[in-house]
């Protein structure tokens, strides 16, 4: 699940917008030319199944619609050394670009990219933290979903289902779970409380709330 305050609890088994992120990217050859052609592929264990996308005239590729987690992105063409970078991040509302670089080869070898997972969101201009499976199961909080949501900055909390983001009014936060809109129409705070073990993923987002959350004022 995915807690979007605005805050998103995110499932692994929904892929609506929300509750997603993406990866795009371009392949070049070594001198930088855009390679059309090159079969991209992404797994990850909460795939079911690998997806692929064979790279556009300009070389760009995308895959939209990832449930959060690690991947590993691999790019092979004839004629080129396979390409593989693990441990890359994705997570619910952000799109991350990874641009893979190929060399010809007269034989065929593979090569691994190690490097810092990206994170910047190269899509959106919303000001999120997002708190991750990683966090939730070693960070020292309370076995409260909304007390990992206060590790987020400007965020305090009040009771066990409503928080303040930026030091507005409580019932000015809304709550998404999965998707749905759990946040109560009269009182203003979480109608339903995920389990906290059932949890994947926390999104808490602070600014530049798309349409969708216009109702939200807050976070």
């Amino acid at each position: 699940m995915c807690l979007s305050v605005l805050v998103v609890f995110l499932s692994t088994s929904m892929f609506a917008q929300t509750q997603t992120g993406s990866l795009t990217g371009t392949v070049t050859d070594d001198q930088g030319v855009a390679l059309p052609g090159v079969e991209v592929t992404v797994d990850a264990p909460q795939l079911m199944g690998i997806r692929s996308f064979v790279s556009l005239a300009n070389g760009s590729y995308r895959f939209p619609f990832l449930p959060p987690g690690r991947y590993v992105v691999t790019a092979k063409l004839p004629g080129f050394q396979d390409f593989s970078r693990p441990d890359v991040i994705v997570s619910v509302g952000v799109s991350i670009r990874v641009d893979i670089q190929v060399v010809q080869a007269t034989e065929q070898i593979e090569v691994v990219v190690i490097a810092p997972s990206p994170t910047l969101d190269v899509k959106s201009s919303k000001l999120a933290t997002v708190i991750t499976s990683d966090l939730l199961e070693n960070m020292p909080v309370g076995r409260s979903i909304f007390q990992a949501i206060q590790m987020a900055p400007s965020v305090i909390g009040s009771n066990a289902s409503m928080v303040s983001v930026h030091g507005g009014v409580l019932m000015q936060s809304r709550y998404v779970l999965d998707g749905a809109d759990i946040t109560d129409p009269l009182r203003g705070y979480a109608a339903a409380v995920p389990t906290f073990d059932l949890v994947e993923e926390v999104e808490v987002v602070l600014g530049g709330l798309s349409a969708e959350h216009a109702k939200s004022s807050a976070g």
